[in-house]
């Protein structure tokens, strides 16, 4: 679940509304569904108004986190990679090793989230890439040639990824992925 966003936002988040409050309790009522949980109404608050955490569960800060991203930024067609294993990382990771395009799709779930969360042992997996680390990736994309992909699902992966990227490099923003 791709989204693009400006992470220098998600690490102060209650700074870019005009009504902190109004506007956390706005959002808590949006996403109830989320947030019908205490731990992740306590994690969208701390993550929300930039304080300290207060548990040690990374799931429900990754949870309020991809709250945060739907709300500062926007989600990103997942057509092509929804549902997926972790094995398809690697089939896209050798399509893109042949097209000469240097990106490991494994660090759109496992490099991390882009703001400090209490280790996450299980779910949500979080990674993320810079708009500086997708510069370069959007010239490669651009100079590639996705035509000789045979498989469809391949290609429309590998499609689906490239407009990601030029997405967030076009709006100077930054890529923010969750994997469950």
């Amino acid at each position: 679940m791709p989204y693009a966003v400006d992470v220098e936002v998600l690490s102060a988040p209650s700074a870019h509304t005009g009504d902190p409050q109004g506007f956390f309790d706005w959002m808590v009522d949006v996403h109830r569904a989320t947030t019908c949980s205490e731990a992740v109404r306590t994690a969208l608050r701390e993550l929300f108004f930039s304080e300290e955490h207060s548990g040690s569960d990374g799931a429900p800060y990754g949870m309020a986190l991809q709250i945060l991203c739907a709300r500062f930024g926007g989600a990103l067609s997942n057509r092509a990679w929804y549902p997926i294993s972790t094995s398809w990382f690697d089939k896209v990771g050798d399509v893109l090793d042949g097209l000469g395009i240097d990106l490991d799709p494994h660090h759109l779930a496992f490099s991390g989230s882009p703001i400090s969360l209490p280790e996450i042992e299980d779910f949500p997996a979080i990674g993320h890439f810079t708009r500086a680390e997708l510069e370069p990736v959007a010239r490669a994309f651009a100079a590639a040639d996705l035509s000789g992909i045979g498989d469809e699902e391949l290609f429309e992966s590998v499609t689906e990824l490239r407009d990601w990227v030029h997405w967030c490099v076009d709006n100077d923003l930054d890529l923010v992925s969750f994997h469950y």
